[in-house]
Protein backbone atom coordinates (compact mmCIF):
# COMPACT_ATOMS: atom_id res chain seq x y z
CA UNK A 1 0.00 0.00 0.00
CA UNK A 2 1.35 3.59 -0.85
CA UNK A 3 0.55 6.24 0.72
CA UNK A 4 0.40 9.60 -0.82
CA UNK A 5 0.30 13.24 1.34
CA UNK A 6 0.17 15.51 -1.40
CA UNK A 7 2.69 17.55 -0.09
CA UNK A 8 4.43 20.58 -1.66
CA UNK A 9 7.80 19.62 -2.58
CA UNK A 10 9.08 22.38 -0.25
CA UNK A 11 7.59 20.82 2.43
CA UNK A 12 8.23 17.20 1.65
CA UNK A 13 11.92 17.83 1.52
CA UNK A 14 12.12 20.36 4.70
CA UNK A 15 9.99 17.05 6.42
CA UNK A 16 13.09 14.59 5.19
CA UNK A 17 15.35 16.57 6.03
CA UNK A 18 14.27 17.62 9.43
CA UNK A 19 13.67 13.58 10.14
CA UNK A 20 17.32 13.04 8.85
CA UNK A 21 18.91 15.67 10.84
CA UNK A 22 17.01 14.93 13.88
CA UNK A 23 17.36 11.28 14.26
CA UNK A 24 20.96 10.91 15.64
CA UNK A 25 20.03 13.02 18.43
CA UNK A 26 16.90 11.28 19.17
CA UNK A 27 18.41 8.50 19.53
CA UNK A 28 21.36 9.49 21.59
CA UNK A 29 19.25 11.05 24.17
CA UNK A 30 16.82 7.75 24.35
CA UNK A 31 20.33 5.77 24.86
CA UNK A 32 21.49 8.63 27.68
CA UNK A 33 18.06 8.82 29.52
CA UNK A 34 16.96 5.66 29.71
CA UNK A 35 19.92 2.94 29.44
CA UNK A 36 23.36 5.01 30.61
CA UNK A 37 21.47 7.88 32.63
CA UNK A 38 23.57 10.42 31.11
CA UNK A 39 23.38 13.81 31.24
CA UNK A 40 23.96 14.95 27.47
CA UNK A 41 20.01 15.83 26.80
CA UNK A 42 20.00 19.69 26.98
CA UNK A 43 23.58 19.79 25.60
CA UNK A 44 22.83 17.83 22.50
CA UNK A 45 19.07 19.46 21.56
CA UNK A 46 20.72 22.88 21.71
CA UNK A 47 23.74 22.33 20.37
CA UNK A 48 22.95 19.90 17.08
CA UNK A 49 19.97 22.15 16.55
CA UNK A 50 22.02 25.37 15.91
CA UNK A 51 24.28 23.19 13.45
CA UNK A 52 20.83 21.71 11.88
CA UNK A 53 19.25 25.16 11.53
CA UNK A 54 22.43 26.90 10.19
CA UNK A 55 25.00 24.66 8.55
CA UNK A 56 22.62 22.01 6.77
CA UNK A 57 20.68 24.54 4.76
CA UNK A 58 23.72 26.74 4.17
CA UNK A 59 25.76 23.72 2.74
CA UNK A 60 22.46 22.63 0.83
CA UNK A 61 22.61 26.31 -0.73
CA UNK A 62 26.64 26.05 -1.40
CA UNK A 63 26.14 22.83 -2.97
CA UNK A 64 23.21 23.15 -5.05
CA UNK A 65 23.54 23.94 -8.80
CA UNK A 66 20.25 25.76 -9.37
CA UNK A 67 19.24 29.09 -7.92
CA UNK A 68 16.72 28.67 -4.77
CA UNK A 69 13.95 31.37 -4.01
CA UNK A 70 12.81 31.64 -0.03
CA UNK A 71 9.88 33.72 0.19
CA UNK A 72 10.31 35.90 3.13
CA UNK A 73 7.15 34.14 5.32
CA UNK A 74 9.21 30.39 5.35
CA UNK A 75 12.18 31.91 6.80
CA UNK A 76 11.10 34.13 9.13
CA UNK A 77 8.25 31.34 10.26
CA UNK A 78 11.38 29.29 10.96
CA UNK A 79 13.16 31.80 12.98
CA UNK A 80 9.90 32.79 14.78
CA UNK A 81 9.11 28.83 16.12
CA UNK A 82 12.56 28.53 16.81
CA UNK A 83 13.11 31.24 19.35
CA UNK A 84 9.48 30.42 20.76
CA UNK A 85 11.02 26.80 20.74
CA UNK A 86 13.97 27.58 22.66
CA UNK A 87 12.46 30.08 25.32
CA UNK A 88 9.45 27.79 25.88
CA UNK A 89 12.30 24.20 27.09
CA UNK A 90 13.76 27.34 29.25
CA UNK A 91 10.72 27.90 30.81
CA UNK A 92 10.28 23.96 30.91
CA UNK A 93 13.62 22.87 32.19
CA UNK A 94 14.06 25.91 34.66
CA UNK A 95 13.38 23.44 37.47
CA UNK A 96 15.20 20.52 35.86
CA UNK A 97 11.98 18.69 36.08
CA UNK A 98 9.54 18.13 33.53
CA UNK A 99 5.77 17.63 34.50
CA UNK A 100 2.68 16.35 32.18
CA UNK A 101 1.43 19.68 31.54
CA UNK A 102 4.69 20.64 30.71
CA UNK A 103 5.17 18.30 28.07
CA UNK A 104 1.70 18.74 26.77
CA UNK A 105 2.35 22.06 26.17
CA UNK A 106 5.40 21.65 24.09
CA UNK A 107 2.95 18.71 22.46
CA UNK A 108 0.41 21.25 21.49
CA UNK A 109 3.02 24.40 20.46
CA UNK A 110 4.00 21.54 18.08
CA UNK A 111 0.89 21.20 16.68
CA UNK A 112 0.72 24.94 16.53
CA UNK A 113 3.76 24.77 14.63
CA UNK A 114 2.11 22.33 12.32
CA UNK A 115 -1.03 23.72 11.41
CA UNK A 116 1.08 27.16 10.73
CA UNK A 117 2.70 25.24 7.88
Amino acid sequence: MILELHLKEDIAGATFMSVATSSPELIINCIATFISEGNVGVGTIVGSTVFNVLAVPSICGLLTITKIHLEWWAVTRECIFYCLSVIAFIFVTYDHRIMWYEAALLVVSYGVYLICN
